[in-house]
């Protein structure tokens, strides 16, 4: 990891997943532990910010730490890969949009990322109830509960369905 702009939020990954260097982007509290940190390493020569007492981490030393993890919480299934898995489904479960999950997964095809978008009926149903316009009658019209934004910016507008004649 290099410095980046950890002041606008975000480290530079060098050499990550596939050997790319990618952003990171960081929220207030992980850029304040994240410096917390840097200032009592004790590896101050070595130009990486996570170290062991022989350098730089490498995948064998991360593999050990998943290995580790899984005897300790019983946890069989843990892998690295399911933790990033897990943290863009809640992104996407929390609204973020593919292309900025995209973005900060370091993806180059967004059909790469849209894995991620996939959810069990019950995750997808849910969605659905909260978000979905609810209609109403009124005086024989359908409308909408909420307004319809319009790609020209124009607001408020009601979508009127349809018209049940004498109803």
């Amino acid at each position: 990891m290099s410095g980046g702009d950890i002041h606008n939020n975000f480290l530079t990954v060098n050499y990550g997943k596939g050997e790319k260097s990618r952003d990171v982007f960081l929220d207030d509290n992980t850029r304040t532990v994240i410096m917390d940190y840097s200032f009592v390493r004790n590896n101050n020569d070595i130009p990486y910010l996570f170290t062991t007492k022989k350098g730089k981490v490498t995948s064998e030393y991360m593999g050990n730490i998943a290995q580790d993890i899984k005897k300790k919480t019983g946890v069989i299934e843990f892998s690295w890969h399911k933790c990033r898995h897990t943290y863009a489904h809640n992104m996407i479960k929390n609204d973020i949009d593919l292309e900025s999950l995209r973005q900060m997964l370091g993806h180059e095809d967004l059909a790469t990322t849209g894995i991620y978008s996939r959810m069990n009926t019950e995750e997808a149903l849910e969605r659905i109830k909260s978000k979905s316009i609810k209609f109403y009658n009124e005086s024989s019209m359908f409308k909408s509960s909420k307004p319809c934004d319009i790609a020209n910016g124009l607001k408020g507008i009601e979508m009127e369905l349809y018209t049940f004649p004498g109803v």
